[in-house]
């Protein structure tokens, strides 16, 4: 009864805003490909091939509906793509996104990832994107994923569907509706492991606006995924001292808890080329089933799922931009700090089979110091970053909280020549708890790159972990050690 009230609900609201007749425009959401998010969560050399738009009229993925979308106001030219990527640890990526001349079909894009990290173990991710607007006032976009995984006494299936659309103004009476978001979707997952089996299907929404009238400024977001509920009310104060702007309370509040907060902006250019911000940015997280299978498809999933809410995160940042030098010298610096207090993360812990970890919720407070050097030399580029985080498990007596260095130091070079791109990047991470307090020795990874591309196409190569160190996702799990990928890209 839980579920069909809420479905009903959806789709009454579904129905109401495709009974609008406004004139949209296309909404696009460009930059890089979407092969970077999906297909590589590791440090890759990208050339200026991806460079080109690879847009998507009227296509809001799961999970980008979380932050108001603005139309580009230029015309972009479509750009349909294909990449096919090996490696020694028995993986295979794929990425194909195509844009059609069609009126009722704006684009359609696929990834499959397939990992056998071991013998025993295999997992492939598949997601389905397409865009459509069969009339004008009614842009749609579906998603299908399909996971699955499988390791000794482990087998694991998810199924996500979802619908998504988009509308950027809508006026009723007096109150005018700005940025509507609305997203559907079915999901159905099951798993074994050793004896125990954990079958759920579940609906997900997601619904958010700006309601804006004369003495009106609203933005109002609700969530409901996983029989999970919350909503993120937050009202704008017509207030602006000393500069802050944009300045909302905001209530967050589930069936755990119901917790107020401020958000703020506040930015001011300073002496010599400065500019100082700083700002809080409350916020619900879903980590969605999928999305945590995303991130290790051997994970045990139960019913202790909740949304995750960070109603401190603070961010303070100090940049300065530097003009162009002809001999090698620094363009950019950025000093930032990002403290926050998070309720409800998943946490990997282990579970009844070794090897499978289960997803534990708790409260973690953090605080990340962050400097970022850009320098530059001709076509040369070096970009130097290093970040000291403290993350703790709340109300746990200053225990850190696992998998999260507290020291990393990122340095990356790329520099292209003739139709050559050539990169390096050493990372290191240091001071990293595993979900037990085991101390994990420090990974120092160093990851070779190489590009030639010859018009709209390109072949590339990387060697990753070049010294074959072990690099742990979980401690339960075989480390990552020295793998060599190959691949092909073509832009048509």
């Amino acid at each position: 009864m839980k579920k069909l009230l809420s479905f009903f609900t959806l789709s009454l609201l579904f129905s109401w805003l495709a009974a609008q007749t406004q004139t949209l425009p296309d909404l696009k959401v460009s930059g890089e490909s979407g092969i970077k998010a999906y297909l590589y969560k590791r440090s890759l050399l990208f050339s200026p091939l991806l460079g080109y738009a690879d847009s998507l009229p009227a296509f809001v993925p799961n999970g980008t509906a979380r932050e108001e979308l603005s139309p580009r106001a230029e015309k972009v030219k479509h750009q349909s793509y294909l990449q096919l990527e090996g490696n020694t640890v028995f993986g295979v990526n794929g990425f194909f996104s195509y844009y059609p001349q069609s009126v009722y079909l704006n684009g359609l894009s696929y990834h499959l990832q397939l990992t056998s990290p071991e013998t025993s173990r295999i997992s492939s991710q598949n997601n389905l994107y397409l865009g459509t607007q069969f009339s004008a006032d009614l842009p749609l976009s579906l998603k299908l994923g399909y996971y699955s995984s499988e390791a000794d006494a482990f087998n694991s299936r998810n199924l996500d569907i979802s619908l998504a659309h988009y509308h950027k103004a809508i006026t009723l009476a007096a109150l005018d509706l700005e940025n509507t978001n609305l997203q559907l979707g079915y999901d159905m997952l099951n798993q074994k492991n050793l004896a125990t089996d954990f079958k759920t299907n579940y609906l997900n929404g997601y619904f958010s606006t700006q309601a804006l009238a004369s003495k009106l400024d609203l933005k109002l977001k609700l969530y409901y995924q996983a029989g999970e509920g919350a909503v993120d009310l937050a009202p704008a104060i017509p207030w602006e001292p000393l500069d802050f702007s944009n300045i909302r309370v905001h209530f967050l509040a589930d069936a755990y808890n119901f917790i107020p907060s401020v958000e703020f902006s506040y930015r001011n250019p300073i002496s010599n080329g400065g500019v100082f911000s700083c700002g809080n940015y409350p916020k619900f997280t879903e980590n969605s089933f999928s999305s945590q299978l995303e991130d290790n498809p051997w994970l045990s999933l139960n019913n202790s799922y909740k949304l995750q809410k960070s109603p401190l995160n603070l961010v303070t940042q100090l940049e300065y931009l530097y003009s162009q030098n002809s001999d090698f010298s620094l363009s950019r610096l950025v000093l930032s700090d990002n403290l926050k207090y998070d309720l409800h993360v998943p946490i990997l812990a282990s579970g009844i089979n070794y090897g499978i970890a289960e997803p534990v919720y708790t409260d973690i407070f953090s605080n990340s110091l962050q400097v970022e050097a850009f320098f530059r030399m001709g076509e040369f580029r070096l970009h130097q970053s290093c970040d000291f985080n403290l993350a703790y498990l709340s109300g746990q007596n200053m225990v850190r909280a696992p998998y999260q260095p507290a020291m990393k130091i990122d340095s990356r070079f790329y520099y292209p020549l003739k139709n050559w791109l050539m990169g390096t990047d050493i990372l290191q991470h240091y001071f990293t708890l595993d979900h037990l307090g085991n101390h994990l020795p420090e990974t120092i990874s160093i990851n070779l790159d190489t590009e030639y591309r010859q018009g709209n196409s390109a072949v590339y190569a990387q060697v990753e972990n070049l010294l074959n160190r072990k690099i742990w996702v979980f401690s339960e799990l075989p480390p990552q050690r020295i793998t060599f990928y190959l691949g092909a890209k073509h832009r048509f």
